[in-house]
């Protein structure tokens, strides 16, 4: 028995070398096929290699800095991976701590391959790096990591007037253009998850001010947002230290116990909402923002366009008695306001497919003041038309130069740095009408 395991875990090797292959290309379907490989050979090592790597709530309490090492060579002990698998399950349990846990990683790593040893390292700082999601690692090996999943909202169409008054009742939140991002609060540790999975730098000034708030084992739902997406997109994608890292906030809407959150039973928001208040507020804390919410008495109209004159992209209706669901959900609506504009066409094109030999799109140009500024648009629109109307606009396509139209849309894409000379495009534009009167 011992000689076969010591031959089996000898050859282990290949899971490495696989991983390796895996961060090399670039193809999203050869990392699959690779991984799936994996799968078929020992399904039961490479689950192993996964969780000790991206399991969320294991943390091993010694960081160790990267460095290149030359791809070859094979382990000096035999079972290289028991041993450091045993070391990493003493690492997290606490039996190793301070500098017996970096004697005893040291002294692990000494003992194998430069090879090994760089691929051990990563597992250590759970940081695989190899272009595979954690959506990816549940979808090939189900049941082996918990779910992180946030709870995703539905959308309300803001003129659907019965709809709109079912919400009474409901607390309305602003909606922020950043990065959502779960923090797990356990034992002295913080581990941030995005929405896709992807792995979260710059963050540790956060990390340090939600352990200063005192509470263990809890989750925290918001969004992290800096000056503007670009920013922020750059600063938590950015391995090295970022020079605006100390930007980056974190709106916090929501806040579950560990316990309610991996038992899938929590509280009512309206519960929730005032443990947060009460815990979050009070700490005035640099890089911590609690979200603001109202309830919604009057009308949702108003409320709306009151947070878009604060900046805002729009708004998040909630239903205050439910659960916290890990799904998208009606008892969270995104509510997006809907601008109006006048615009004159100057151009079209043909449409494709069903709509060949009829209208495809409007050209259309104009300016329009969004959030504050005046915009120079440049764009086109091809939703909102009905069939007849193709068909008519485009047999008087020749005459529709000039012409007016009334178009709606959700925002103006604006840019990084505000230049009132440069042309902006629409998003959601949808076609109202032509306007005859102008």
């Amino acid at each position: 028995m011992g000689e076969l395991m010591t031959k089996r875990r000898a050859d282990d090797v290949w899971v490495f070398l696989t991983l390796e292959t895996i961060r090399q290309i670039g193809s999203r379907n050869a990392k699959e096929h690779l991984l799936r490989g994996m799968l078929e050979k020992d399904e039961e090592l490479t689950r192993e290699v996964f969780k000790y790597a991206s399991y969320p709530f294991w943390n091993y309490g010694v960081r160790v800095p990267e460095r290149n090492y030359p791809l070859s060579g094979v382990p000096k002990l035999p079972n290289a991976w028991d041993l450091f698998k045993e070391c990493l399950d003493k690492l997290k349990s606490g039996k190793y701590t301070g500098n017996r846990a970096r004697d005893e990683v040291s002294s692990l790593l000494n003992h194998v391959s430069p090879f090994l040893a760089h691929w051990f390292m990563c597992i250590l700082n759970q940081d695989l790096n190899i272009g595979i999601s954690t959506q990816t690692i549940k979808k090939f090996m189900p049941g082996l990591l918990p779910d992180t999943d946030p709870m995703l909202c539905d959308k309300l169409d803001i003129t659907d007037v019965s709809a709109v008054k079912s919400k009474t009742g409901w607390i309305l939140e602003p909606k922020y253009d950043g990065l959502r991002a779960l923090a797990f609060v356990q034992e002295g540790t913080v581990t941030f998850i995005s929405r896709r999975g992807k792995d979260l730098w710059n963050v540790e000034h956060i990390q340090e001010q939600l352990l200063s708030l005192g509470i263990t084992n809890a989750v925290f739902d918001g969004e992290l947002l800096a000056e503007n997406w670009n920013q922020t997109i750059s600063i938590v994608h950015t391995r090295i230290k970022h020079t605006h890292r100390e930007k980056l906030n974190y709106h916090i809407f929501d806040t579950i116990p560990l316990k309610q959150w991996t038992e899938r039973k929590t509280s009512p928001l309206a519960v929730r909402k005032v443990l947060l208040s009460k815990v979050l507020i009070p700490s005035g804390l640099k890089n911590l923002k609690f979200v603001p919410y109202a309830q919604v008495d009057g009308e949702l109209v108003d409320e709306m366009k009151k947070l878009v004159s604060e900046g805002y992209e729009g708004g998040v209706l909630k239903n205050p008695a439910s659960q916290y669901e890990w799904k998208r959900s009606g008892n969270w609506l995104k509510v997006k306001p809907v601008h109006e504009s006048d615009f004159e066409v100057y151009g079209y094109e043909e449409g494709e497919g069903r709509h060949e030999d009829s209208l495809g799109a409007l050209k259309i140009r104009g300016k329009v003041n969004y959030k504050g500024r005046d915009y120079l648009i440049d764009t086109k629109v091809g939703s909102g038309f009905s069939d007849a109307d193709r068909d008519k606009l485009w047999t008087k396509r020749k005459t529709l130069a000039g012409k007016i139209v009334q178009v709606e849309f959700q925002e103006v894409a604006t840019q990084k740095k505000y230049d009132p000379r440069t042309a902006h495009a629409l998003r959601f534009p949808v076609f109202v009408r032509v306007r005859t009167d102008k």
